[in-house]
């Protein structure tokens, strides 16, 4: 995880993109309001090395982008070598790595806080909320104070390492010559039915098609309203996506039922060394059991960092029917919700009738290893294939599940629960 600098570094042109980036991330990265006694030596060297110390510390093999999280996973022999370089490069101490991440996170802040406008103070208002506060929130306030009164160095730092055409979420920015340059100059906040609202007002004037009138000023508010949904949607897609991303029971249940055909035999791919050793037995009357070891029927509420994707499922060859259910998170963009999106559970379940099963075996006399495959053919033309191989020791499994236009059941397990 990053710090705050990093989302500042890389949204500075668009003002309010960084600040209400900054509000978000505090959800998703570690901080810490433990003081951590940063001196005003410590916060001149940070200005005037960071650079250096950023190379070093890459050099390291350590992110400048230090978290608190991040710092307690260091082992004790990484983080004396990263104490020796903050040392030497003015700041102080041997928590000097608490420091660092201190005035990283302060210097980010002070950095948002310097570019905010009226406008765009008008809009967060509009949205309820203040970024600013609940950033200082995060942060020790005397550590804070201390990075404040050297505000003028450590803002020019930060604005020294923006990344020049980092991602800017929508929001256009040019300077005042016209060029896409990467300073902070003028910023587009948004078009509205083809014409554009600027940072400095300019663009009202097309908007209305002439001076601004006392009856122009709810079309105004109704672009702005326009606007800022555009912006908070482009701003929180990256959350929606991440979590979206990770629904991989949405992707094998959609590739389930669209199943027909046989993939082939597993064993021929996963054991190809003995698979010409394989043979043919009658089933029995066993019970498959499908899963990836995730409480499926867990239904609390999801907090704003959890997601919930399972699947589970019953083979049961004695009766002929097979049952597969499938969980999974989705997010979609909701700006009535406080987070600005919401996360639904997601559950289906798909029933099959078990038209024949094959079972195919392989056992190693000398090792005693013992691999199988489980063939079910099913009435609605979805074939199932489970393979399994014991290891020599009888420790351990290899496992999977496959069926015709699936790529990656990697992360599902089986097993026989009854013979």
């Amino acid at each position: 995880m990053k710090t705050l600098i990093s989302y500042v570094k890389k949204t500075l042109p668009a003002i309010l993109t960084a600040i209400l980036a900054s509000f978000v991330s505090l959800s998703v990265f570690a901080q810490s309001t433990q003081f951590t006694g940063v001196t005003d030596s410590d916060v001149k060297g940070w200005a005037k090395n960071f650079s250096t110390i950023e190379k070093e510390l890459d050099k390291a093999g350590v992110d400048s982008d230090l978290d608190f999280d991040d710092i307690a996973q260091l082992s004790v022999k990484k983080k004396n070598q990263v104490v020796q370089i903050l040392n030497k490069n003015g700041i102080s101490g041997n928590n000097s790595i608490e420091k660092f991440a201190m005035i990283s996170i302060s210097a980010a802040i002070l950095t948002a806080e310097s570019q905010l406008d009226e406008q765009s103070l008008a809009v967060m208002k509009a949205m309820g909320i203040d970024p600013i506060a609940a950033l200082k929130a995060n942060v020790n306030r005397m550590d804070f104070a201390v990075v404040q009164a050297h505000s003028k160095e450590v803002i020019a730092t930060v604005n020294a390492q923006n990344d020049n055409g980092g991602n800017n979420n929508g929001m256009a920015y040019d300077d005042e010559d016209g060029n896409d340059s990467g300073d902070y100059g003028d910023y587009t906040l948004g078009n509205l039915n083809g014409k554009t609202l600027n940072s400095d007002n300019s663009g009202y004037d097309s908007l209305t098609g002439g001076a601004i009138g006392d009856g122009d000023m709810d079309e105004i508010d109704d672009g702005y309203s326009s606007i800022q949904d555009d912006f908070l949607k482009n701003m929180y897609q990256p959350f929606i996506d991440d979590v979206n991303n990770e629904a991989y029971p949405k992707y094998f249940h959609e590739s389930l039922v669209k199943s027909k055909g046989d993939c082939g035999l597993l064993y021929k791919e996963m054991d190809s060394e003995n698979a010409s050793k394989y043979t043919k037995q009658k089933t029995g009357s066993q019970l498959l059991m499908i899963g990836d070891g995730s409480d499926i029927d867990d239904t609390e509420d999801l907090a704003y960092d959890d997601t919930l994707n399972a699947i589970g499922g019953v083979i049961d060859i004695k009766k002929k029917s097979a049952k597969i259910d499938f969980v999974w998170t989705e997010a979609v963009f909701d700006k009535g919700s406080q987070m600005y999106f919401k996360k639904n559970l997601i559950r289906k379940s798909e029933n099959y009738g078990i038209k024949s099963a094959e079972q195919y075996v392989f056992q190693d006399k000398k090792t005693d290893s013992i691999a199988r495959e489980f063939v079910i053919f099913t009435k609605e033309g979805l074939v199932l294939h489970l393979w399994c191989r014991r290891s020599d020791d009888g420790n351990a499994y290899e496992r999977k599940l496959s069926f015709n236009g699936i790529n990656d059941t990697a992360d599902l397990n089986w097993y026989v629960e009854k013979e």
